[in-house]
Formats: structure tokens, C-alpha cells, sequence
């Protein structure tokens, strides 16, 4: 089956086979302590990055081995809190890589790494720094807030999720990844009162759902 040879793929990286030509550059990897602590609620590592895989390659924008690397880098070389794969759903974040390779295409079409932000439905992605924000970034945050103004009803709530890696977005570069996803639901309850105070009140039902214990 197609995942059985994924799965393959994944614990044979391609530069151990095929035409030389087509090898990938050497893909960094994150501090081993990121790496240590990599574990997922319900899926292993291996699964999550198999399925991703998956539906990328099913996309046919690239060959395999530049989709291998670009998914290979996602998940072991951008050092992403393991709640960014707990949180999102195999398709979401192939749709984020995607969204990401994009962005790589722009800039280096134009030779200009400052263009390397993308927005695609309700998915912004950047490249970030600190203390001093890139140019990309500061478009970025303003694309948001015009986005959230114009999505924002008033019988329903916006949640909106930032994530920022620990690794470079780029493997030559220093920047990091900043992924911004906003999503739509509705308020537990209707009627609230101006000095209401309580949480289960004042939450939306999916944030009451997925809230942590010590939220």
C-alpha cells in the first residue's frame, strides 16, 4: 500500500538510494532535547509524519525527494512544540507545508527571503526574528488583524493559534517559522451579562472542549 511505502521511504531517507542527482541537501535537526521530547497523545512521530507525507506527495506539486526533505525539515528540523502536532490534524498541517513551500517558491523567485510570507484561507505563514521583526512579519501581523476584523460576527467567537519554531525556517538562514491559523465557533452561551465573570460563560465550546487543567 501506498503508506506501507511511505513508512519505507521514512526510515530509508532517499539519499540512501536512487539517482544521486536527485538527493536532497542535508536536512538539519534540532537541539536533541526538542527531539526527546517529541511525543504525541494518540499517534507516534513516524505515523503522523507518514500521513502528512502521504498527502503531500499526493499533491504533485514537487518530486519525492524535495517533498521528503521539505516534510523531513517540518518535523525535525523546525523544533515545533509537540503540541503543534497534537493540536493539528494530519491534513491541516500538510496544508501548512504546503502553504510553506509556497512561500519558499516566492522568495526565491525573487530573490528576496523578506517575501517569504503566505496566506492561504485562514493559514499566515512567516518568517520571524527577535528582537528586531522582519519586514515579512510586520506585513504578516497586519494581514492578520485585517482578517480577524473582517471574519469577526457577532454571534460567534475567534480563536486564533500562533506558533513559532525553535529551528530556522530556512536551512541556510536564521529566522524561525511563525504560523498564525484563526478558526470560527460558536459561544458556549448567548446570554451573558455585562459583569459576567465565569469562564464556562464567557469560553467558547471549543475551547471549553480542548482546555488544558490547568486552564
Amino acid at each position: 500500500e501506498v503508506r506501507e511505502y511511505l513508512q519505507s521511504k521514512i526510515s530509508k531517507p532517499p539519499s540512501e538510494e536512487g539517482d544521486p542527482e536527485q538527493q536532497p541537501e542535508e536536512v538539519a535537526r534540532p537541539p536533541s532535547d526538542s527531539q526527546d521530547s517529541l511525543s504525541f497523545k494518540h499517534e507516534s512521530a513516524e505515523e503522523i509524519m507518514s500521513a502528512v507525507l502521504e498527502l503531500c506527495v499526493k499533491e504533485g506539486t514537487l518530486n519525492y525527494n524535495s517533498v521528503f526533505s521539505e516534510v523531513h525539515h517540518f518535523f525535525e528540523g523546525l523544533g515545533l512544540h509537540p503540541m503543534y502536532f497534537d493540536h493539528f490534524k494530519p491534513a491541516q498541517i500538510a496544508k501548512h507545508i504546503h502553504c510553506l513551500i509556497a512561500a519558499k517558491r516566492v522568495a526565491q523567485a525573487t530573490n528576496d527571503r523578506e517575501r517569504m510570507d503566505f496566506q492561504q484561507g485562514d493559514v499566515f505563514l512567516t518568517p520571524i526574528d527577535c528582537p528586531t521583526p522582519t519586514q515579512a512579519q510586520m506585513r504578516t501581523e497586519a494581514k492578520v488583524a485585517k482578517y480577524l476584523d473582517e471574519i469577526w460576527p457577532s454571534d460567534h467567537c475567534v480563536s486564533m493559534t500562533f506558533i513559532a519554531s525553535e529551528g530556522a525556517v530556512c536551512q541556510d538562514g536564521k529566522e524561525k517559522l511563525g504560523i498564525f491559523t484563526m478558526e470560527q465557533s460558536k459561544f458556549a452561551t448567548l446570554q451573558i451579562s455585562e459583569d459576567e465573570r465565569s469562564l464556562e460563560k464567557l469560553a467558547s465550546a471549543r475551547f471549553l472542549e480542548q482546555k488544558t487543567k490547568p486552564a
